[in-house]
């Protein structure tokens, strides 16, 4: 190849900057270029390799018929490599095999007349060994849960793990919980020639480990509960392993020993030998003792078993001396068991039930198939039913109903060998049964009314429950946006007091009206949850137009967009004999039945007029909806009745209108024809407001701060505390009880003229100074109420809360 000098440098570093090795060979597989990465792969330096054949690198066959495979490719410019990722196995330096995914790129260079060739290899060996070990845990999964049996289960295992990680043989011990009665459970060991020894010589050497268990190997295992790595059995000192001199004259060095665990405990110790010495490797400690841990559901899952087959045998002799009726059969329903209790209720002699089949001598003709079926179905699923009634039959063929407990028999392998069935004679007590169950049902056809009754009522605790719900989420929303409304308008104040482009006077106006419709949503909803006992639910009347004025935004939130809405509200004063909330309920609730009556098309009208010379208002919801049949007109008003689907209605809508109606001392009007819509009216006393009381004068406030926009901010939040504000540009203001000043070391003196003033003043007494701004230690001994930042709008409010607090008088 020729280069120039700077494309050479430029190749030079991009090849040596590869993580992987990047290899650059001519037509005829000649290397021309080799990056860095080359001689940590392979062994190779770069230089060394220049100028080989890039076939040094593969084994055969591919490395004599390498030059082939490109001669093929010169001929007919066909190959099977160029263009995607392959993978292969390649040859380091020293003669090792590895995993590598090759991939070739041709180059065709101006002036050449063959193409070169660019490969860049990837050492996959890692990913090719996570991959055996993902297959090493999966196949051993499987293989323990196929085996035959546990001892099957064991074997598998250490013969897997040893042909996966190079071990020559291992054996398994178990012993009891506490590591008493230790035994050796299995051995395997490679089918070498070799290794025929070894097998004998570990079981000839078991007695010793049985013996001295907790001075042994895995008896230092059992107690620990960790994995032990021995390097070189040779260079143990004598005592630390027991079989020392036996294990090397079978030429075993290296030792590892695993505990298999079963809910935290250890069930059982692997034990693995190696010719060879093998340093402690902890990766493969932990891959082998991952791959074990199936194990150790396996040997627990024996050792119940093994406790379930001796406890079966005691509850056999047990049943031998109960006076309750027992019988155990066999899993095709032969009898294997019975006791005296059993024989002499049904009055048969021994010969005549041992080995016979239970269902044709003991269950009546009419059942014998459908408790067949019960009991083979349960010895096929392995789980029977454990509670059963049904009919046996005596020797004379009278019946007698049996009460019966039931449960599975396993042999040692686990598998199904029968049933047992523990029973009591329960004829009489289900004769005197039946009766009850006759007079019960009599005394349920005599009580179904009063049930009924019952269950209307619960129906209304539950509307009532879902109505105080309804209640508690708006009053809670209506405080929430409350609170942020107000903090909202006072920056609003702020805002406007700040000077500002015309643009964006308009914008903050906009947002004010926005501001000014959400206290209205809001204000409807503190009206709607009003609680009877609050003070402002107990006012006697309210004014249409004032309400209608609060009220109107949830209103007309209330309607839906099909829905054409108008309102006929007097201007002139009128109060009527209702609180707000309560006119508030009954009219959403006749806007709200009005939209569901009407289709695409239609029209709903709110009025109000005056009737009987002013002494009365009727207010009216109509609608040219559907309309109403003269049997649900009339009975409309009554509570729980609806036309609606269960779920959609509680049917109190209309007689809540109606209860408010009449704790004002007024009625409800429902004029209503099929088709031609519905017109529903309160006709309500018009009442006169009380006059006001006097109210007791606000305490005083000044403001002495440059800033505008806070000084308006400060302002918005006095007035919102009760207080009369008013601005003062001078010295500490006498008349006032509350001073707002810039925390200014030439304002101290005032501020302590201001505070020792207290007694003199005519102002309520406990003054209090807000000092705005970072404040020095003066002013913090001088007991300031102190708002370091007067843009954090929490402190501002704290300030004045505290202040308006100390100096208001309480209300009499």
């Amino acid at each position: 190849m020729k280069f120039d000098a700077e494309a050479t440098l430029r190749h030079s570093i991009a090849v040596a900057s590869a993580l992987d090795p990047i290899i650059t060979i001519d037509s005829h597989g000649v290397i021309q270029w080799a990056g860095d990465a080359v001689e940590r792969v392979f062994g190779w330096s770069p230089q060394e390799i220049t100028g080989k054949n890039v076939s040094v690198l593969m084994p055969e066959p591919h490395r004599s018929a390498h030059d082939g495979y490109l001669a093929r490719h010169r001929e007919t410019g066909r190959t099977n490599i160029i263009g995607r990722p392959r993978e292969f196995e390649a040859v380091r330096k020293d003669g090792s095999l590895f995993p590598i995914e090759l991939s070739v790129t041709r180059v065709d260079l101006p002036g050449e007349p063959l193409p070169y060739f660019t490969a860049i290899i990837r050492d996959i060996s890692e990913r090719k060994r996570v991959e055996r070990e993902k297959e090493l845990l999966r196949s051993l999964a499987i293989g323990i849960g196929e085996a035959r049996d546990l001892d099957d289960a064991v074997a598998f295992t250490i013969r897997r793990i040893c042909e996966e990680t190079g071990w020559t043989c291992g054996e398994a011990w178990t012993a009891d919980p506490d590591g008493e009665n230790p035994r050796q459970l299995t051995i395997w060991c490679s089918t070498a020639p070799r290794e025929s020894s070894l097998e004998p010589a570990l079981r000839a050497a078991a007695p010793i480990v049985e013996r001295r268990f907790a001075e042994s190997l895995p008896g230092r295992v059992w107690s620990s509960k960790r994995p032990e790595w021995i390097p070189d059995l040779a260079a143990m000192r004598r005592g630390r392993f027991l079989r020392t001199d036996l294990i090397n004259k079978c030429g075993m060095r290296g030792a590892l020993a695993i505990p298999i665990l079963a809910d935290e405990s250890v069930v059982a110790v692997l034990m693995f030998f190696l010719r060879a010495p093998r340093e402690h490797d902890r990766h493969l400690e932990e891959l082998v003792g991952a791959a074990v841990t199936p194990l150790g559901q396996a040997i627990r899952r024996r050792r119940v078993e093994d406790a379930l087959f001796e406890s079966q045998r005691q509850f056999r002799e047990i049943l031998e001396n109960v006076d309750l009726l027992a019988v155990v059969m066999d899993k095709d329903g032969e009898i294997t068991f019975y006791n005296d209790a059993l024989l002499n209720l049904v009055d048969r002699r021994r010969e005549e039930v041992l080995g016979q089949n239970w269902f044709e001598i003991f269950i009546p003709t009419d059942q014998q198939e459908a408790i067949g079926d019960l009991f083979r179905r349960g010895v096929h699923l392995r789980e029977i039913e454990k509670r059963h009634e049904n009919d046996i039959v005596t020797s004379s063929g009278e019946r007698r109903r049996i009460r019966w407990s039931n449960c599975l028999n396993f042999d040692r392998d686990g598998r199904v060998a029968g049933a047992t069935g523990v029973g009591v004679d329960i004829t009489e007590q289900r004769r005197d049964e039946d009766e009850r169950e006759r007079r019960r049902e009599e005394l349920e056809r005599l009580v179904l009314e009063r049930t009924e009754e019952l269950e209307t009522t619960h129906d209304q605790l539950r509307v009532a429950d879902r109505l105080a719900v309804i209640g508690s989420l708006a009053a809670g929303l209506g405080h929430d946006m409350n609170n942020v409304l107000f903090a909202l308008r006072c920056r609003l104040d702020a805002v406007e007091m700040a000077h500002m482009h015309d643009a964006a006077h308009e914008d903050v106006s906009a947002i004010r009206g926005s501001v000014e419709y959400l206290q209205q949503l809001t204000d409807g909803l503190h009206l709607m949850a009003l609680d009877a006992g609050d003070e402002e639910a107990s006012t006697a009347c309210v004014e249409l137009k004032e309400w209608w004025e609060r009220m109107a935004p949830l209103l007309l939130r209330s309607v839906p967009d099909h829905c054409a809405f108008e309102a006929d509200i007097p201007a002139v004063p009128v109060s009527v004999a209702v609180p707000p909330h309560r006119l508030t309920q009954a009219v959403l609730n006749l806007v709200l039945n009005a939209a569901e009556a009407v289709d695409t098309n239609g029209r709903i009208r709110l009025c109000a007029e005056s009737l009987e010379g002013g002494r009365l208002v009727r207010i009216s919801v109509a609608d040219n909806g559907v309309g109403m049949n003269e049997e649900v007109r009339r009975r409309c008003l009554d509570p729980f009745f609806t036309t609606k689907k269960r779920g959609r209605g509680t049917g109190l809508g209309l007689a809540l209108v109606q209860g408010i109606a009449q704790a004002a001392g007024g009625s409800v009007e429902v004029d209503s024809r099929p088709g031609a819509g519905t017109t529903i009216a309160l006709i309500l006393p018009v009442t006169v407001d009380e006059a006001p009381s006097p109210e007791h004068e606000p305490a005083q406030a000044a403001i002495t701060i440059e800033d505008k926009r806070t000084a308006s901010l400060i302002s918005a939040l006095l007035v919102a505390h009760g207080l009369l504000v008013r601005r003062h540009d001078g010295s500490a203001p006498d008349e006032c009880a509350v001073w707002v000043t810039e925390s200014r070391k030439e304002r101290l003196d005032e501020a302590r003229r201001f505070l020792a003033s207290n007694d003199a003043s005519e102002s309520p007494s406990n003054r209090r100074v807000i000092a705005v701004g970072p404040s020095s230690p003066e002013w913090i001994r001088l007991g300031a109420l102190r708002v370091e930042n007067p843009d954090d709008f929490d402190q501002l409010r704290r300030a004045v809360e505290s202040a308006a607090d100390a100096v208001q008088e309480p209300s009499t």
